[in-house]
């Protein structure tokens, strides 16, 4: 931001819209949640090390999938998810 800027960086293991996205770690990772993906809703998580350029996959996954959402985080180890649209668990 500061040179005002933008470059594209390696794609996601998952490709997805609507999901969310912030930054944690003295800005050194992105977090990415849930989504759409081939038009089911995800839950899963994604996380980006910006100094190496890398996505890697988390073994946890959001509570329930979840798709058009809010995150931000209020720390170094905590993330908050407001809003968005929930999948039916019947359906999945």
């Amino acid at each position: 931001l500061e040179m005002d800027l933008w470059t594209s960086i390696r794609g996601m293991k998952y490709s997805r819209a609507y999901g969310s996205a912030c930054v944690v770690k003295n800005q050194s990772q992105i977090y990415m949640f849930g989504g759409l993906q081939d038009h089911i809703i995800q839950n899963s998580i994604e996380c980006y090390d910006i100094m190496l350029e890398t996505w890697t996959e988390l073994s946890i996954l959001v509570p329930s999938r979840i798709i058009k959402f809010g995150c931000v985080a209020i720390n170094s180890s905590e993330i908050i998810i407001s809003g968005g649209i929930y999948s039916d668990p019947k359906n999945e």
